[in-house]
């Protein structure tokens, strides 16, 4: 069993839903609101998943400003495109910034979320 497999945790639920021709991001966790950041202090297995979301909408992927930092292991599109894992080994601290991409199903133009990050601590 991978470092990955033991827990699930933690999840972070994303809903995005078009207001006026703009895309608003909504995240939560536990079933109350939050910013999508997540607070790592161990390596993890982080998700985001689609709800309350037209079906069309699908992750693609996921953006790094610093992907060589030797946090982040890899990056799983899962359940149809519906969820993102983010595999982070914690190896050092510090702010992994990140953008989540999606796509509608039916057009050739992408979603970028805003900023979300992953605060790698100290033990």
């Amino acid at each position: 069993m991978s470092q990955f497999q033991a827990t699930r945790d933690p999840l972070i639920n994303l809903s995005i839903q078009i207001n006026d021709g703009q895309a608003v991001f909504r995240y939560s966790k536990d079933g109350e609101p939050c910013h999508g950041n997540v607070e790592v202090y161990k390596a993890e297995a982080i998700r985001y998943q689609l709800i309350d979301t037209p079906d069309l909408v699908q992750f693609v992927g996921v953006g790094f400003l610093n992907p060589f930092n030797g946090n982040i292991n890899s990056v799983l599109i899962e359940e149809g495109g519906r969820v993102v894992t983010i595999n982070d080994l914690h190896k050092t601290a510090g702010i992994i910034k990140f953008q989540l991409i999606l796509k509608y199903a039916d057009h050739s133009v992408w979603l970028i979320s805003p900023d979300p990050q992953i605060i790698d601590r100290e033990d």
